[in-house]
């Protein structure tokens, strides 16, 4: 179940609800995304939609009595930002607020009517808040300050308080959920149907996507949205993938070439195979991420929300001591020492580093979510930024993986059998020998196959043992190869007889140039199962000092344990031989989004497009949310505690104190929204 609760904007409220609706008989998990406003409850059991959405309002209200709780599907059909109509009140409390300074008599009873008009649901949320003994929320400060300001007979700047700090309110909702669509509902506009061609009326039918299985056949027109994954049928095709991958040019494909969930149709219809089911598409995966992106919390993210729960009692504490200690002691004018812990109390609203903080990193996720880069958590955005070793994986990684057969020496039969031990590898080098051989395989030849990660693939071919890999699995099966004849490619052999090797050609990136020439002030190391030689070839063009060759998945795991004594490690691969690494390093960051599933699954950062020069722009966006983090955190203390100074030196005012609350976490919220803006490098 997944809801909205629109309203909510109190952070330690958010975190009373996800803990009472955790805690409630037959409740799974419960994931409260704050900054979204998004809730999501998973059951243990088969729970009634009513009876949980019932349950969520009566905890939701508890907390915040006047939060709108909206069933996912409902809040996906409204285009307006925010409800105009519950406005209103606001509205009606501003124009009596500014009628009053035009009557000269009677003011009164117009300021309190304005009073009430805007402020009631803080009034009302604030005494069912006390009620439980929650005194230390911004509503009950809002109260507490204007019940001073009306008992110095300061009427017109308590109604100011309410009537600025709603107009905050309404302001802040409006610039973080703009913001936070981008990202937790990049896949809203995904279509929900496809035009489905019936098999036996051969007629184009509209058919729910969940309903739709591999095999089918679906029509795509132009400007739409490929709505699962699959084959073109009919070429050429040109495709938009910038809502999929960030990447901005348009992708020509032929008949046979695979096109994703997520791109769009551009010029003609298209006609395409399905290949995979909805659940499994390339786009709901990101989806998934992204989703998941926002729950790892930063170290900075969590300080803060530890600060804030100690800063707000810490002023309030500060507001008695001002009006108790001076009064007891008789140094100073009550109504005047009122006044200053008025101005206090409305300082200590945290809001502005609560609310600004955790935007600076959901914008920033954001921001690399539209480029292509998907960054698992803003913990992981820290620390990249962070990383003294970066460590690449050679063959997909900084070469292009797109092998191409030059030539094949031995038995005629050499690239049949090395052909049927890869026709179900995904490695770059096996789909290669695959495309390469243009016969048919017989179905029943081949079976037992292993695939040994490092070495390569053995299977049994009629009664005798087949080995398609390097020349470590021939020397493991005391079959050597002379060093002299190691040039690029695979050896096969069949029984105990060696028919031949498999030669092959890659090529490094284009951007894997960039992207070195870039990376400043770091080490750069290559850890590959390739050979030596191989290895330094593309070392020494990329003029990386670091490398090493003819590792298994072990040797890479334990290089990289002991690089990692010396600082933080960065792994970046895409096969399923880095798992281990991209998990044990500090951040993995895995490179293509149709490697292995399990390179993407064990990555901390997922680069949707084999593009190496996002590498750089990653580390730039890191950099600048730890300049945006000071700067919101700077700017909101530093005009707090001014303007807190101010007011024990009797130079302050409510209307300044309004400012350090409302207008500071406004130009902090703006500030955040300033790295939309930025361009790298």
């Amino acid at each position: 179940m997944k809801y909205i609760l629109e309203g909510l904007d109190c952070a330690t409220c958010a975190q009373k609800i996800e803990n009472r609706l955790r805690s409630s008989e037959g409740v799974e998990s419960v994931t409260l995304n704050f900054l979204a406003r998004e809730l999501e409850e998973k059951f243990s059991d088969t729970s009634d939609a009513g009876e949980a959405l019932e349950r969520v309002t009566r905890i939701v209200h508890t907390y915040e009595p006047y939060t709108k709780i909206l069933a996912m599907e409902d809040y996906r059909q409204r285009e307006s930002l925010i409800e105009w109509r519950e406005l209103v009140p606001l509205f009606a409390g501003i124009v009596l607020f500014a009628a009053a300074f035009f009557i000269p008599t009677g003011q009164l009873p117009v300021l309190l009517a304005a009073y009430f008009l805007v402020g009631y649901e803080i009034l009302y949320t604030a005494w069912k808040n006390i009620l439980k003994g929650e005194v230390f929320d911004e509503n009950f400060l809002m109260v507490v300050a204007t019940f001073a300001a009306l008992y110095l007979g300061e009427t017109f700047e308590a109604v100011g308080v309410f009537i600025f700090y709603r107009i905050g309110e309404v302001l802040e909702e409006v610039a973080i959920e703009k913001s936070t669509r981008r990202i937790t509902r990049r896949g809203e506009e995904h279509k929900t149907t496809a035009l489905v061609l019936d098999p036996f009326t051969r007629e184009f039918r509209e058919q729910r996507l969940q309903q739709v299985k591999p095999g089918a056949v679906v029509l795509v027109r132009p400007g739409e949205m490929i709505p699962l994954d699959g084959v073109l049928l009919e070429s050429p095709g040109t495709f938009d993938a910038s809502a999929l991958t960030g990447e901005s040019y348009p992708q020509e494909k032929a008949a046979g070439e695979e096109v994703l969930a997520g791109q769009i149709v551009l010029v003609s219809p298209a006609k395409i195979k399905v290949v995979r089911a909805l659940e499994d598409s390339a786009y709901q995966k990101i989806q998934e991420l992204l989703k998941k992106a926002t729950l790892n919390h930063s170290p900075t993210e969590k300080m803060i929300t530890r600060f804030a729960r100690v800063y707000t009692p810490i002023v309030v504490m500060l507001a008695l001591g001002i009006v108790l200690v001076p009064w007891m002691l008789s140094l100073g004018n009550l109504k005047e020492l009122i006044y200053i812990a008025a101005i206090f109390l409305v300082v200590s609203c945290p809001c502005a580093l609560v609310v600004s903080i955790p935007l600076v990193y959901f914008v920033a996720l954001g921001k690399a979510a539209r480029e292509g880069i998907i960054i698992k958590g803003s913990k992981y955005l820290d620390m990249i930024r962070q990383v003294d070793h970066f460590v690449f994986d050679k063959t997909g990684t900084l070469t292009e993986g797109r092998f191409r057969v030059t030539a094949v020496e031995g038995d005629p039969d050499t690239l049949y059998y090395g052909a049927l031990g890869e026709r179900y590898s995904t490695h770059p080098i096996g789909v290669s020998i695959r495309e390469a051989y243009p016969g048919e395989f017989d179905d029943a030849d081949g079976r037992d196959y292993e695939e040994l990660p490092g070495l390569g693939i053995t299977y049994t071919s009629g009664e005798e043992r087949v080995l398609v890999g390097n020349r470590r699995l021939l020397a493991l099966n005391n079959l050597p190869v002379a060093a002299a004849e190691d040039t690029p490619g695979l050896y096969v052999a069949r029984g105990r007889k060696l028919l031949g090797r498999i030669h092959l050609e890659d090529t490094i990136k284009p951007t894997a140039f960039t992207m070195i020439e870039q990376l400043k002030g770091v080490s750069h190391h290559i850890f590959s199962g390739d050979t030596l030689e191989r290895v330094k070839a593309v070392a020494t063009a990329l003029e990386i000092e670091h490398y090493r060759g003819e590792l298994l998945p072990g040797d890479k795991l334990s290089a990289l344990q002991e690089l990692m004594k010396t600082g933080r490690v960065a792994f970046v691969g895409d096969g399923i031989n880095d798992g281990p690494v991209l998990a044990r390093s500090d951040v993995g960051i895995a490179m293509g989004f149709r490697g292995s599933d399990l390179a993407v699954e064990q990555s901390r950062i997922v680069i949707l497009e084999d593009q190496m020069d996002r590498i750089p722009r990653l580390i730039w966006l890191s950099k600048r949310v730890k300049v945006l983090v000071t700067q919101n955190i700077v700017l909101a203390l530093g005009i707090k505690i001014g303007v807190m100074v101010l007011a024990l030196a009797g130079h302050s005012s409510m209307a300044l104190a309004i400012f350090a609350d409302v207008g500071v976490a406004l130009l902090a919220i703006l500030n955040a929204l300033r790295i939309n803006y930025q361009h790298s490098l």
